[in-house]
């Protein structure tokens, strides 16, 4: 067989096995794994071919216990015995894998459950997933919009998240799980998951750079809503997938889902749907250098949320109101705004709204020429984005404050901070991130 016909046969998980199938039968792969295979308790062997119904390239003792919907002290157990057993490998605690053909053939084994079960244990994997992520995202952003209850399905065993850190390490570990999660609920029509999902992990996606995977999951994320006929979460998909592509600098596209968006909440009186949109929008014409429409855009997002009485998302639109006012050259309204933003983030703690405001401030300070006073915004900007696990706006606040610090002959101090952001930037880039102007 030609190498290129092989490795093409290679590429698709359920076809490797077929691929390397030779003349000897006593080496075939699938009789090879057998032996391990049928040396199990029938609870393992059980537990074996479930965990093919799982889509990423490890799992958590948690999920395996969802996917099987059995207490979790049982199912660590029988994740020792397939250890032993070697067709696992715990790789961190509480963590497991296996090879390629060995997930590929607990897929084959899967196969042979019945289609009811196989569709229960992805129900409660997928529900495991969410909860997990509602319960996380919140400690992320706790003013991201919630989705109401969460589901209730029984046999699943919930993550433990109880503070930002946990949060944020569940979402590294889980990353590339979560975004298979979302197309197997796609796959499976579990649109609801998929929508929520996708909900759920945007404010983690945009913090860590992987916007390629978050405009594909928003992208997923709006068909599904399409698919239930769900327009209230249709409106929020096309909001979600208009911000990645922002980030992607795909601007018409951007601009195509947020007016559709905007349509959407107008239609059926959704006054904080419009205020996030307005709000987006006059961020999309600031990165287009377009101020005085994103100055309008802003502006109607603070009206409408000072009727609805957030203050947390108000301190965001004052923000953005003194940003544009100190990009049409009037740093002193810009200030003032500013600082209004400002105060407001103390009073509900919120620490990405503070983050964001002190770089604003940062930026109206140095462009009056007041150095001192930007460094000083900048610096603690970039604390509290590292505290968030912010890491692109980490790498632009150190970018900026790197420019204040050489214009004010801090040379080596500007040196270390551009070092730290390019650091960041080449440990984020591979997910799609690209260097983009702050409006």
């Amino acid at each position: 067989m030609p190498l290129a016909a092989l490795a093409g046969k290679l590429a698709g998980t359920r076809q490797r096995l077929d691929a390397l199938v030779g003349d000897d039968p006593h080496t075939d792969l699938r009789a090879v794994f057998s032996w391990s295979y049928q040396a199990l308790t029938p609870e393992a062997a059980r537990l074996f071919r479930l965990l093919g119904l799982h889509p990423g390239p490890d799992i958590a003792a948690p999920t395996a216990a969802s996917l099987a919907g059995q207490p979790l002290s049982e199912v660590q157990l029988l994740l020792t015995e397939l250890t032993r057993a070697s067709l696992l490998a715990e790789h961190s605690v509480g963590r497991f894998t296996s090879h390629d053909l060995l997930r590929a053939y607990a897929a084959d084994l899967a196969d042979g459950l019945g289609l009811n079960d196989r569709r229960a244990a992805v129900e409660r994997m997928l529900t495991h997933y969410l909860r997990t992520a509602r319960v996380a995202d919140q400690f992320l952003d706790p003013n991201w919009e919630a989705l109401g209850d969460q589901p209730s399905v029984s046999g699943v065993i919930d993550q433990p998240v109880a503070s930002h850190q946990e949060a944020m390490a569940w979402f590294f570990a889980e990353r590339p799980n979560l975004l298979e999660a979302v197309r197997l609920a796609v796959q499976h029509t579990f649109d609801t998951y998929a929508y929520q999902l996708v909900w759920s992990l945007t404010t983690f996606l945009f913090r860590s750079g992987d916007w390629r995977g978050w405009a594909e999951a928003g992208q997923a994320a709006l068909a599904a809503t399409q698919r239930i006929g769900d327009r209230r979460a249709e409106a929020r998909a096309h909001r979600i997938l208009a911000s990645a592509h922002i980030r992607l600098r795909r601007y018409p596209d951007a601009h195509t889902h947020y007016q559709r968006a905007l349509a959407l909440f107008t239609e059926f009186g959704d006054l904080t749907g419009q205020a996030h949109t307005h709000l987006m929008l006059g961020r999309l014409f600031g990165w287009q250098a377009v101020q005085e429409q994103a100055l309008e855009h802003a502006q109607r997002a603070l009206i409408l949320y000072r009727d609805l009485g957030d203050q947390a998302w108000q301190a965001r639109a004052l923000n953005d109101i003194g940003r544009t006012y100190g990009k049409l050259g009037n740093h002193q309204e810009g200030l003032i705004h500013c600082q209004k933003a400002l105060k407001l983030c103390a009073d509900p703690g919120d620490r990405d709204g503070e983050a964001t405001t002190l770089a604003s401030l940062a930026e109206l300070f140095h462009q009056s020429g007041q150095l001192d006073r930007a460094i000083s915004h900048y610096q603690r900007s970039a604390d509290i984005r590292v505290e968030l696990g912010d890491r692109y706006d980490e790498a632009e606040t150190l970018t900026s404050l790197a420019a204040a610090l050489e214009v004010n002959g801090e040379h080596p101090a500007a040196q270390s901070a551009r070092t730290r952001a390019a650091a960041i930037r080449d440990q984020i880039k591979e997910r799609g991130a690209t260097q983009i102007p702050r409006p």
